[in-house]
């Protein structure tokens, strides 16, 4: 991140009055601090969490590819039973 100097530039001539003070200055450039720290750390949230999505997103893309199925169909005396046996080779060895 690239911090630089600042200067109050006037654009328009204005009263002393309307000038502001030291302390207001620094309360403010404070409060801009902050801000940037705030959505510094929001981006960098944002960011791990895309990076986890796209990891998930991969991984079950991996599974889905390693998905074997089959129908499995079966006489029974009251007629013709068809089952889509779903297998997840991981899973079984796993187990």
């Amino acid at each position: 991140m690239v911090h630089m100097a600042s200067a109050q530039l006037e654009l328009i001539s204005s009263h002393p009055n309307w000038k502001l003070d030291r302390e207001t200055i620094e309360v403010g450039r404070a409060g801009i601090a902050k801000a940037r720290a705030v959505l510094e750390e929001a981006y960098e949230r944002a960011e791990a969490q895309a990076t986890a999505a796209a990891t998930a997103t991969a991984a079950a893309s991996q599974l889905a590819d390693n998905i074997q199925y089959r129908a499995k169909t079966q006489q029974t005396g009251g007629g013709t039973v068809t089952q889509l046996v779903i297998e997840l080779p991981e899973l079984a060895a796993a187990a």
